[in-house]
C-alpha cells in the first residue's frame, strides 16, 4: 500500500483543526500531498426564490473569498512543514456528497476528517457528514472524535470479525504497524445481546462460558488471519459484552493510539458482526478510528 494523496475535509471547527494536524503528521510520515476541501452549501447562500441571480452570484463570491482566506491559514501551516498542499472550494447541497465525489476520482488513498459537529459559522455538521463518508467511501477514512494529546501510532487496536472487509482492515493495520513500529492487538467481542452463536454448527449462548469455549478457536482464526505475519508485537484478546461499548472501554483503558476496523459486510458466523457497531465506536472512541469499507 502507498499513501501519496490525502483528502482533508475542513469546516474550520476545532475538530477539523485537529484533523488537519493529524493529516499533516501522516503526510509528513508518508511524504504525501494534502488536498484541503470545503463546500459552499446551498443553505449558506439562500434560496433562489429569495434572491435574484446576480445577488446569488455575489453572495457565493463573497463566501468563496472568505473560505479561501480561511483555507490559506492551513496552507501556511503546511508550507512551514514543507508539506505539498492544495485547496478546493466546491458548491453543493451536501458536504458529504462533495467529499464522496472527490473520493470517486481515484486520486486519493485516505480521507482524514473530524467527527464532531462543525462550527456555526460554516454550518457543516461533521458528525453526520463523517458517518455518511465512512459508510460510502471506497478508501479508508481516518476520523478523530476526542482531542489528541500526542501525534503517535504506537499502539493499534483491531476489532475483528473475520469478514472479507475486516481482513482488509487488518492488512491496513499491519501495514501501519510496520511503518510506525506499533504494538497491535486483535480484539474479538462476543455480543451478550446475541442469544445464540455458532461454533462449528453447535449453538451456544453468548455467555462467559461460551467465551472460554471460543477462546482457542478464535485465537486460531486470528493466527490464520495474519498469514504468518505474527510477531512479538501482535496480541489477541477475546471478551464478551456489548460490542461497541467493549471496544471503546478496552481502547480507553489500555491507552490505544488508533482503532482500525471495518464498516460492514457480515461474515459467515452469526456472532462475528463488528462492522455494524462502527458508528458507536466512532462517536465515543478515546482515540482516532481508521475505517475500511466494503468496496
Amino acid at each position: 500500500m502507498d499513501i501519496r494523496n490525502i483528502l482533508v475535509p475542513l469546516d474550520f471547527s476545532a475538530s477539523s483543526d485537529q484533523a488537519f494536524d493529524y493529516a499533516s503528521f501522516l503526510a509528513d510520515k508518508f511524504a504525501a500531498k494534502l488536498t484541503l476541501l470545503n463546500t459552499i452549501l446551498s443553505s449558506e447562500v439562500g434560496s433562489n426564490d429569495e434572491i435574484d441571480l446576480l445577488d446569488y452570484e455575489r453572495i457565493v463570491k463573497k463566501i468563496r473569498k472568505n473560505k479561501q482566506a480561511l483555507l490559506q491559514e492551513y496552507v501556511d501551516k503546511a508550507m512551514v512543514k514543507e508539506i505539498p498542499v492544495e485547496t478546493v472550494v466546491t458548491q453543493g447541497f451536501s458536504a458529504g456528497d462533495s467529499i464522496l465525489d472527490f473520493v470517486k476520482t481515484g486520486n486519493f488513498e485516505l480521507v482524514v476528517m473530524g467527527s464532531r459537529s462543525g462550527s456555526s459559522l460554516i454550518k457543516w455538521s461533521l458528525g453526520s457528514v463523517a458517518e455518511k463518508v465512512i459508510h460510502a467511501s471506497s478508501i479508508p477514512v481516518f476520523t478523530l472524535h476526542e482531542p489528541i494529546e500526542k501525534l503517535d501510532i504506537g499502539k493499534i487496536l483491531i476489532p475483528v470479525d473475520f469478514s472479507t472487509v475486516a481482513r482488509d482492515a487488518s492488512n491496513l493495520a499491519l501495514f501501519l504497524s510496520k511503518i510506525f513500529k506499533s504494538r497491535i492487538e486483535y480484539l474479538h467481542v462476543v455480543d451478550n445481546s446475541t442469544t445464540l452463536v455458532h461454533t462449528g454448527g453447535v449453538k451456544l449462548k453468548a455467555s462467559d462460558q461460551a467465551v472460554t469455549d471460543l477462546q482457542d478457536r478464535i485465537t486460531e482464526h486470528l493466527g490464520l488471519h495474519l498469514d504468518g505475519d505474527a510477531d512479538k508485537n501482535i496480541f489477541f484478546k477475546v471478551m464478551n459484552g456489548k460490542i461497541s461499548e467493549k471496544i471503546v472501554e478496552y481502547a480507553d483503558k489500555n491507552k490505544y493510539d488508533l482503532i482500525v476496523m471495518s464498516t460492514g459486510e457480515k461474515s459467515g458466523f452469526d456472532y462475528l458482526q463488528v462492522g455494524s457497531h462502527t458508528n458507536g465506536v466512532i462517536r465515543r472512541a478515546p482515540c482516532p478510528v481508521l475505517t475500511v469499507n466494503k468496496t
